[in-house]
């Protein structure tokens, strides 16, 4: 179980009235979430000698973010050994979602660090106007995708594209 999922759990079953498992979904919480926060940035050690150019965008870049993710985390598991899910709940999500983040903001501009650019991967200028101006207007004429062709029959997916085509009969 991730912190995430922890804490979410463990708001449940103490807002259902159910104490003894939110108690033992708490300590399980508390517990991982804790290994959890010393691998990500115990993590960060080899990083250091095996990817200088990565190691220097977390450091350098991403240093903030990553001081943001700790806190968050810390805030995380006060709140859980508070038995303030909801806050709880809200952090855990930030930490997590900082962590990546983070690593995104450290990585910049590389897809993959020193190999391929954001820039060199990226598709040419007309494809991707044409396909954000495709996805755009299906979705301001549907004001939502609608995936799964096998709940709606009469639609099928293009292979490769996300938007959905509608079948013409």
């Amino acid at each position: 179980m991730r912190v995430p999922g922890g804490c979410i759990l463990t708001a449940d079953a103490a807002r259902g009235g159910r104490t003894d498992l939110a108690e033992r979904l708490r300590a399980r919480s508390l517990a991982v979430g804790t290994v959890t926060g010393l691998i990500v940035f115990a993590g960060l050690y080899p990083i250091l000698g095996d990817a200088p150019t990565l190691s220097r965008g977390l450091l350098d870049r991403a240093l903030p973010v990553l001081v943001v993710a700790a806190l968050a985390g810390a805030v995380a598991l006060a709140e859980i050994y508070r038995r303030r899910y909801r806050v709880a709940r809200i952090s855990a999500v930030a930490a997590v979602a900082v962590v990546v983040t983070g690593w995104g903001v450290g990585q910049y501009p590389w897809m993959l660090v020193d190999q391929l650019t954001i820039d060199d991967a990226a598709g040419a200028h007309a494809t991707l106007t044409g396909l954000l101006v495709v996805c755009a207007g299906r979705g301001a004429h549907r004001a939502r995708f609608r995936i799964p062709a096998v709940a709606h029959p009469d639609r099928e997916v293009a292979p490769n594209v996300i938007c959905v085509v509608q079948r013409y009969r």
